[in-house]
């Protein structure tokens, strides 16, 4: 099997195209001009973390599953329905787990291009109908980069 993967498009090395760099200080951002014409040539700061993924802590107690058995789904594809509820692409789905008690913890890796998702829990008795919960997630840069400590990895929290 062979994986190609590729960014950009469109345009060649003759072309004299205009590039620009971005750096960032103190939450100003300078935009200065320049002749790039190939990707050797970008320059990233050192504070740039060129990570596509972030690691998220979760920390789940729902009440409504300490007595009863409960599924616990985590989905990144769905729309909010009239209703309270959630029309949801299981196949987004990037946990899919029992609660202990209503509880689970663990972390998940979200790409940084998902800013949200939604939390469904099942129950084993059909009488009960689904609960759900959408987390919206920070989608800055700071957010988006690997914390060097473990205790700043962002946390999603259904209590």
């Amino acid at each position: 099997m062979m994986l190609l993967t590729g960014c950009g498009g469109g345009g060649t090395a003759a072309d004299n195209s205009t590039g620009s760099t971005t750096t960032a200080s103190n939450n100003t951002t300078t935009v200065e001009s320049a002749q790039v014409t190939s990707t050797a040539e970008l320059v990233a700061t050192p504070e740039f973390d060129f990570a596509a993924a972030r690691t998220i802590n979760i920390d789940f107690d729902v009440p409504e599953a300490r007595t009863v058995e409960g599924m616990l789904s985590l989905c990144t594809k769905y729309s909010p329905q009239d209703d309270g509820t959630f029309d949801i692409n299981y196949d987004s789905c990037m946990v899919q787990a029992t609660l202990v008690n209503g509880a689970y913890k663990s972390q998940m890796e979200l790409t940084n291009d998902v800013n949200s998702v939604v939390g469904v829990v099942w129950f084993a008795d059909t009488a009960l109908a689904p609960v759900y919960k959408e987390f919206t997630l920070a989608t800055t840069t700071a957010a988006s980069s690997r914390p060097a400590d473990a205790s700043n990895i962002p946390t999603m929290a259904w209590h």
